[in-house]
């Protein structure tokens, strides 16, 4: 039994960080999040907070909702992921979104073979329902799409979220310029970090892409939707 006044310290400090994710909490928070604290925040909310308890996972509740709210919307025949960790955050909630869509595939590659392995033992006991969504490359080179990128009128969808370096960041987006049409999506996180720094007044600049979502602080660390006119 908690004091009252312990319990409402334990809710501020974990209402605080609601906006980001269920992998931040301290152990104890979790336990008592779980125990006590999620029956009073909406089902919806829980989904896009929690994501799997099966599988840690990365990026703001905001921004979980954003990328699963364009797939819904826009139907894509195709995702393509750059950057998979863990397979808990971006790769969860693109795919649960083709499964709710009953439509398209995600591929997404990772270039660390520990969590390339994690995800897809993790997806395989724990997340079956998403599985048949997702196919697991390890690779770190966006040469692997080429098979799934050549067919055509397909809608697709590219999502770049790998490493810190802003070159490899706009070499990414190069390589998928020309299959780029009107209605493909890029999403690109860490928008105010040096990731995306060459990238940034690129599309920016550009006369062929619409921006769709911007979300900051608080609700984000920097993320950015776009869409081809």
């Amino acid at each position: 039994m908690f004091p009252c006044g312990g319990t409402n310290t334990i809710i501020m400090k974990i209402s605080e960080k609601l906006k980001i994710n269920f992998w931040v909490l301290s152990n104890f928070q979790k336990v008592f999040y779980l125990s006590f604290y999620r029956w009073f925040i909406s089902r919806k909310d829980r989904v896009f907070f929690e994501g799997s308890l099966f599988l840690p996972g990365q990026m703001y509740m905001a921004e979980r909702k954003a990328l699963y709210d364009v797939v819904i919307n826009e139907k894509p025949d195709y995702c393509f992921e750059i950057g998979t960790y863990t397979g808990g955050g971006s790769t969860y909630f693109l795919s649960k979104a083709l499964r709710d869509n009953n439509k398209g595939k995600l591929i997404t590659i990772e270039s660390d073979i520990g969590l390339y392995n994690k995800a897809v033992m993790r997806y395989s006991r724990f997340i079956k329902s998403n599985r048949r969504y997702v196919e697991f490359i390890h690779s770190n080179s966006p040469d692997v799409f080429f098979d799934f990128l050549n067919k055509n009128n397909c809608k697709i969808m590219l999502f770049l979220d790998g490493s810190n370096d802003s070159r490899e960041t706009l070499d990414q987006y190069n390589f998928f310029l020309k299959y780029f049409k009107s209605g493909s999506i890029i999403a690109l996180h860490d928008w105010n970090s040096a990731k995306t720094a060459q990238v940034q007044p690129v599309i920016e600049q550009s006369h062929l892409w619409e921006k769709v979502v911007q979300l900051d602080q608080p609700a984000s660390i920097g993320f950015r939707i776009f869409k081809h006119k």
